[in-house]
Order: C-alpha cells, then sequence, then structure tokens
C-alpha cells in the first residue's frame, strides 16, 4: 500500500520549469501564479478511516472534519 507521500510524490509533484506554479506541491499545498498578478494557494487534505477518525464515525461527522482541515 502506497503512504500519502508516496502518492503525493507520484501524482502531485509538479516539474520546476512552470513558470505559474510559484512553490510545489510538495506535502499539502501550492501556490500558483494566476491572472492579474494574483497568486493562488491550493490545499488538500485526505482523511483516512481508522487513521484519521474512528471507523464507526457518522458520514456528517467525516464531512465536517473533512470540510475543517482543507478550509
Amino acid at each position: 500500500m502506497n503512504s500519502e507521500f508516496d502518492i503525493i510524490k507520484k501524482y502531485f509533484t509538479f516539474s520546476d520549469s512552470r513558470e505559474d506554479v510559484l512553490i510545489a506541491g510538495g506535502d499539502d499545498c501550492a501556490c500558483v501564479s494566476v491572472p492579474e498578478n494574483k497568486q493562488l494557494l491550493v490545499t488538500a487534505d485526505t482523511l483516512i478511516s481508522g487513521v484519521h477518525f474512528p471507523a464507526q464515525t457518522s458520514p456528517e461527522d467525516i464531512a465536517y472534519k473533512a470540510v475543517m482541515v482543507n478550509l
């Protein structure tokens, strides 16, 4: 089984040659350049049953936690 960091490295590590990627994704966040000289921070955090919450946690509580860790 791949770890979270193996998956990030395989699918979400971008080449330094892209001018619009100011800071690559690395762990949980990247900084990209967008029109009008602005910057956009993009983040995502995964939650795994049995690791980040007990398996019997309600879907509502999982959704709440997912929103809270990603905003």
